[in-house]
């Protein structure tokens, strides 16, 4: 190597020591310096990930009041006790009378129909059949699908009465919903 260097002139060792110093260099980056900066970027993506799934933790951390809040508001709905189907239906029918009575409507007939289960909740069905003036008919589904009890018709047919001006007839099926409680 030293007969290499003593053939060269001064201009020619600078080129090659100036060379070597970029091979060297070069093999540093590749060999040290580029897997640690690598490695260095790598880490700095997966804390920016990390921080972002922190905010988002505490987003839904600093709604846990208004989330218990809204809870509190549907607890209501929520069926406190496990009933039978006999016990609900009673209610369920017992609430129609009462409403029927407040309206002033007469219920001609009324009989269960279908009860679908699912995970959450439990939908009762009965077929109603009620007579009255119009307006007492209107306001007797309005007080239906408006009651705290989750009454909704879901779907009805009014027919006039033949013999008074103002007196329809009207069938509807009307269901209930029981939502079960969070196990």
């Amino acid at each position: 190597m030293s007969k290499f260097l003593d053939n060269m002139s001064g201009g020619q060792k600078k080129a090659f020591y100036v060379l070597v110093f970029f091979v060297v260099a070069g093999l540093f980056y590749l060999l040290y310096v580029g897997p640690v900066m690598k490695r260095i970027h790598d880490v700095e993506q997966k804390i920016a990930q990390k921080e972002e799934e922190i905010q988002k933790d505490l987003a839904y951390l600093s709604s846990e009041a208004d989330i218990i809040k809204e809870s509190k508001q549907y607890d209501q709905y929520v069926s406190k006790e496990q009933k039978s189907d006999d016990d609900i239906g009673k209610e369920f029918f017992s609430s129609l009378r009462t409403l029927s009575q407040q309206a002033n409507v007469t219920i001609e007939k009324d009989s269960p129909s279908d009860t679908v289960r699912a995970d959450n909740y439990i939908k009762y069905y009965a077929d109603l059949t009620v007579s009255g003036e119009l307006r007492d008919v209107v306001s007797f589904m309005h007080l239906l699908n408006s009651t705290g009890d989750l009454f909704k018709i879901v779907e009805f047919t009014m027919t006039p009465s033949r013999d008074e001006d103002d007196v329809v007839t009207t069938s509807m099926t009307v269901v209930k919903l029981v939502l079960k409680p969070n196990v």
